[in-house]
């Protein structure tokens, strides 16, 4: 365990909530153009509620890795803390 790996753990937690992001608009592309293809189908007016509710989960799952993010973080530098405290390199790798 080294502060440089959790940080690295926070980078990909931001990473993926990036990557996250960016499928909202391609979801909410790929239900209309479900929607266009037959107006007599009974689920395409479905298709809002389906995206408002990937939105949402969405924001939570994003809004979760965040979170982890800042956690992973503040455990780096609290890690660098006791290291420059204690005078001793606590890096746990072997």
């Amino acid at each position: 365990m080294s502060s440089s790996y959790l940080r690295r753990l926070a980078d990909e937690c931001e990473g993926g909530a990036g990557r996250i992001r960016t499928t909202t608009a391609a979801a909410e592309e790929a239900g209309w153009e479900i929607a266009r293809q037959d107006d007599g189908w009974s689920f395409v007016t479905s298709v809002t509620d389906m995206h408002a509710r990937w939105e949402a989960l969405n924001k939570v799952i994003v809004g979760r890795l965040h979170e982890a993010a800042g956690n992973f973080r503040d455990s780096a530098d609290a890690f660098d803390g006791t290291d420059a405290a204690t005078g001793f390199d606590l890096d746990f790798r072997h």
